[in-house]
């Protein structure tokens, strides 16, 4: 503003030159007066019009002013040193939801501040009074509307000559806070453990629940990826599917397993949500989740109260018709056979009656555990209610006969187990069953008859003396009645030493001589006459005669080879073979009596060779094979070749000689499959330094098949079936070596 009046003088002479007309007739004195006169009265005009504009201006600027003070975002109010409102702006008013200034105007301020209040306000005014220079004070407190209404506002007062106060409403920002505060917590205090992860599915937060469930600090969480919580249980399918319903659906809930840091594995349930915030920058996943251990062991209990027996813990009726159902399905479908056993204690009443219920229920334990080692794992147990027990045998052989015999033998061993003595409470008890049999779906294919008829089976063992088994059918029962025969033969025949070694060449294809030969077992029954290994092995693998036969035949093979290797022959013998079960290599035992045979018959280790076949090949017996090869034992994989996992067996144990089925060798003529698989294993072998027997050879054609093809040796009815020793030194002395 003061520019502009410096310059009026200027202007003003500006105007009057340029308003004169010719010279002044006047003399130079007067014109100098006349001329400050003129220009004085142009420059009182002009700043009268400056003063008139710069009012205007101001006067614009005050109501502006005016407009802003009283309609501003922020309440301002002014107090005197009494406290009294002497001003206020009108939003101060709407704030306070007043119809107008003269409402509150020279009222206290204090009327307006909350009862529980009132001391804060007062020692804010104390501060700012007290304060020793102009400084501005801010406190927070609440306003009231009215008896039940009140308002979050922040004061900011600053004192010239009265106190100017700015007043904001804070309502919205307090009401964060409180969010805020209840979020974190819920977040703290939650039962269930949370943990928040960023896009990159890093913990960056976790609650005290997480810590508690987990047994992982907060320190040892946060930064880690999810990956240590797992617990080994789910495939990386698995959690890939997660999180893929989770960028589908942006949430994800489920049961899980994971880790304790004790190495414990539990289940939990987990809810995975997506969250992001408005400004869309930070992304956020939250998992919440609980410790379902007590819910899922609740629901096991249930389940078991449901279908187990409470007393033996065994499958009740129920969960029993429930998988006879799928088994009954399952031999449909098979065209396989299972059966069904109805099994009932005899005299149980009299032991429960006369020495209690509590060594009833002992002894019926027990029984539930004797029978339960005696059957399959695939197999059901099941008691139905009292001393009444049934078993199912699920997937038995598919040929009838086959399936009678698998049921024979399990009915032969559950009374052998029952008929040793029970110790219960101190008492010495002996017990027996009657065992009822069914064969389905030959005998029946509904449930219901299927147990029906094995009750009426039961029945009719109880009507033979107890202490029997008896099949519905008679077919059936004749089947087992020759095979308990057969085995009370068995047992005798060990005993009375029927059971004599046969020997069959194994020939060479370099010079045609014998060079080894396999031990095979035959039984002279004092009736049957000579019997083969087929005609009883099946039935001595299943009972407790196996093992001391099988025994018997490496020390008689053993002792046979020192006596080939002493004697006078012209062709010696390089080593005897003799085929072992599978249940010979479980025993701990068996390599010690291996290395005794030897050392008895006093021969080298590498004169005895023992034959496995490919299905008894499993991680089990590994070790028992390795240990018998550092002794210097011979290992040959025999029946080579018919089973789908043959290489896979090779792999797992290292043997010296493979044996080729003589199913393969017997077909080769007709079928070029085998053709092929034969010339397969024979390089195949060779590949792996192994030499090949073929077992089997019968014909002059089948032998020139395998020369051509670079077999080692074979065996066979086309050089001779097997003989005793005697009849083999014959065979050497026929054939002398070249």
């Amino acid at each position: 503003m003061s520019e502009k009046f410096t310059n009026l003088r200027q202007r003003a002479e500006e105007i009057l030159k340029a308003n004169s007309i010719g010279e002044v007739p006047y003399s130079t004195e007067l014109a100098k007066v006349i001329h400050e006169l003129n220009t004085y009265q142009i420059e009182l005009e002009l700043q009268n019009k400056e003063l008139q504009k710069a009012e205007k201006e101001l006067r614009t600027e005050i109501d502006l002013h005016f407009r802003h003070y009283e309609m501003a975002p922020v309440a301002y109010v002014t107090l005197n040193n009494k406290n009294n409102i002497i001003e206020l702006n009108k939003t101060f008013v709407n704030m306070l939801g007043l119809a107008g200034k003269e409402d509150i105007l020279n009222l206290k301020f204090t009327n307006y501040i909350k009862d529980e209040d009132q001391d804060i306000f007062y020692l804010f005014m104390q501060t700012l009074i007290q304060s020793p220079s102009p400084s501005p004070q801010s406190c927070e407190l609440q306003l009231k509307l009215n008896d039940y209404t009140f308002l979050w506002v922040k004061l900011d007062a600053l004192i010239e000559q009265n106190i100017q106060i700015a007043i904001s409403d804070i309502s919205k920002l307090k009401q964060n806070e409180a969010e805020q505060r209840l979020a974190t917590s819920v977040f703290e205090n939650s039962p269930s453990g949370i943990m928040v992860l960023d896009k990159d599915l890093t913990i960056v937060s976790v609650n005290s629940a997480f810590e508690v469930i987990t047994g992982y600090s907060k320190q040892e969480s946060i930064g880690k990826k999810t990956s240590f919580l797992q617990s080994g249980r789910h495939n990386a399918q698995f959690y890939q599917e997660i999180w893929e319903k989770l960028a589908k659906d942006k949430a994800w809930e489920g049961e899980i397993w994971n880790r304790r840091k004790s190495g414990q594995i539990y289940p939990e349930w987990l809810s995975i949500a997506f969250v992001q915030n408005v400004g869309q920058k930070e992304a956020r996943y939250v998992g919440i989740f609980s410790d379902i251990t007590a819910k899922k062991q609740a629901e096991e209990n249930i389940h078991h109260m449901a279908f187990f027996d409470t007393l033996t813990k065994l499958p009740n009726r129920s969960l029993l018709y429930d998988r006879l159902r799928q088994s009954l399905s399952q031999a449909e479908r098979n065209l396989s056979f299972g059966a069904l056993m109805m099994l009932d204690l005899d005299h149980f009443k009299i032991i429960n009656d006369s020495l209690g219920h509590q060594v009833g229920d002992e002894l019926l334990q027990v029984v539930a555990q004797r029978l339960q080692d005696v059957i399959r794992e695939e197999d059901t147990l099941s008691r139905l209610g009292g001393d009444e027990f049934v078993v199912l045998l699920t997937d038995l052989k598919k040929n009838k006969n086959e399936a009678i015999q698998q049921a024979t033998i399990v009915a032969e061993k559950i009374l052998e187990e029952l008929d040793k003595t029970f110790d219960i409470n101190g008492h010495e008890l002996q017990i027996s069953a009657s065992i009822g049999i069914v064969i389905y779906p030959n005998d029946a294919s509904e449930i219901s008859d299927i147990i029906k008829l094995a009750d009426d089976a039961m029945y009719k063992a109880k009507s033979h003396g107890r202490n029997n088994f008896q099949f519905f059918t008679v077919d059936m029962q004749n089947e087992a009645s020759r095979r308990v025969a057969m085995q009370s033969d068995l047992r005798e025949g060990l005993k009375r030493k029927e059971f004599v070694l046969f020997y069959q060449p194994q020939i060479s294809m370099a010079n045609g001589c014998i060079q080894s030969a396999e031990a095979l077992l035959r039984w002279h029954h004092p009736t049957k006459g000579l019997l083969t290994a087929a005609e009883f092995f099946p039935m001595i693998e299943t009972s407790g005669t196996i093992l001391p036969l099988l025994d018997v035949t490496i020390e008689e093979a053993c002792h046979q080879m020192h006596l080939w290797k002493t004697g006078n022959i012209q062709n010696e013998i390089q080593f005897v073979a003799v085929n072992i079960s599978a249940r010979q290599l479980f025993p701990n035992d068996f390599v010690a009596k291996v290395e005794v045979s030897i050392k008895n018959a006093n021969i080298e280790p590498n004169q005895l060779q023992l034959e496995i076949t490919e299905k008894v090949v499993d991680g089990n017996i590994k070790q028992t094979i390795e240990t018998l090869k550092a002794m210097g034992v011979r290992i040959a994989m025999s029946h080579f070749g018919t089973d789908y996992s043959s290489l896979t067996s090779l792999k797992l144990i290292a043997v010296d000689t493979v044996k080729i089925d003589q199913s393969l060798v017997h077909e080769m003529e007709s079928k070029k499959s085998d053709a092929s698989i034969v010339k397969a294993i024979i390089s195949f072998a060779h590949d792996l330094n192994l030499s090949v027997i073929a077992e089997g050879v019968e014909t002059e054609q089948q032998l020139e098949f395998l020369k051509e093809n670079s077999c080692d040796a074979y065996q066979g009815h086309y050089y001779s079936k097997a003989v005793p020793a005697e009849k083999l030194l014959q065979l050497l002395e026929i054939n002398p070596q070249q």
